[in-house]
């Protein structure tokens, strides 16, 4: 669940665990604003640690705001956990609600991943 402070929303996935071994991508969390205005810039960062082999990046689900960095990254370690991070940022392009979620994929990896206290930040800037 969101928590909104002014230009700040947050969502953790505290204390909790996220496992998976299928190949179709799937969404977590969800830092929401009830309404931003076009040609704003929001600043979104995910965290967390990471064991296994999975991509990530950061999406924003409403179609109001368009990736002008890129937040992909690959998570390819065995034996151990390690940290994941990755930042971008979004150019709203209509007014109106936003939704930022972390994207977790296999695409073409095997194996199973877990990740452990996913935090989603995003910052009106």
């Amino acid at each position: 669940m969101t928590a909104q402070f002014g230009s700040v929303a947050i969502d953790v996935h505290d204390a909790n665990w996220i496992h998976g071994s299928a190949p179709n991508a799937k969404q977590v969390l969800s830092a929401q604003f009830d309404e931003v205005l076009a040609g704003s810039i929001v600043d979104v960062r995910a965290s967390g640690s990471g064991n296994g082999h999975f991509y990530y990046r950061i999406v924003e689900t409403t179609g109001h705001a368009k990736d002008v960095g890129d937040s992909v990254r690959v998570h390819a370690v065995d034996g151990g956990w390690h940290a994941i991070e990755t930042s971008s940022l979004f150019q709203v392009t209509a007014t109106g609600p936003l939704n930022f979620a972390v994207q977790l994929d296999k695409v073409d990896m095997s194996g199973d991943h877990t990740i452990f206290n996913l935090t989603l930040i995003a910052k009106m800037l």
